[in-house]
């Protein structure tokens, strides 16, 4: 066996585990997505239904400033899973440079003494690289069930709700307070108008 095949059998461990690390990152990143979504679809559902009969410009208020909290947070999320996912694929560049040079210095060894011990070496080392890469197949195919788990059913689309939502429910609450202005201004308008009438008829009764 050539140090080559050996090589190769190498890179596509090397290529598995980098898989393996950006799916385990991207489950992560879903999986804290989904945990948001479902906080704050209870949250809505148990705690502002009830709310919002009582108090409902507090009830618009709170659920605006927990969607702008809940996309900081999916932000900051985004933001640490994407650097690692960096990392990863940094190290993975790295470490497939190193076997990639030393195939290369094995392919351009000429001593016969030192290319029977390489070759002695690829095949004692063939078994174990194998093995290696037989398993790391196994985590690249547990890692995709992962992030299947992770996104759940509708999870995508349920993030995007999340998203909708705030812009929702700005729009609610200034078209509420708005309306609380406008009720609060007539009604300001019709107290002081009042007296003037009161005054009117006053004096038409005593002329």
């Amino acid at each position: 066996m050539t140090q080559e095949t050996l090589s190769s059998v190498t890179l596509a461990t090397i290529e598995n585990y980098r898989q393996v690390a950006n799916r385990a990152t991207r489950a992560y990143r879903l999986g804290s997505q989904r945990l948001i979504v479902a906080l704050n679809n209870g949250l809505e559902k148990n705690l502002d239904s009830r709310t919002q009969r009582i108090a409902p410009q507090i009830t618009d208020t709170v659920k605006t400033a927990r969607t702008r909290v809940g996309h900081l947070v999916v932000k900051g999320i985004d933001g640490a899973t994407r650097r690692t996912e960096q990392v990863v694929d940094t190290g993975s560049d790295l470490a497939t440079q190193q076997v990639k040079k030393a195939a290369n210095f094995a392919a351009g060894v000429t001593n016969p003494v030192l290319v029977n011990g390489l070759q002695a070496a690829a095949r004692l080392s063939l078994p174990g690289a194998k093995l290696a890469l037989n398993v790391s197949g196994k985590l690249a195919e547990g890692a995709d069930s992962l992030v299947a788990a992770a996104r759940g059913k509708g999870a995508a689309a349920a993030v995007d709700g999340v998203i909708d939502g705030v812009k929702r429910g700005a729009q609610h609450a200034r078209r509420q307070g708005t309306a609380v202005s406008r009720k609060a201004a007539q009604t300001a308008r019709a107290g002081a108008a009042a007296p003037r009438k009161l005054m009117a008829r006053a004096k038409r009764k005593l002329a």
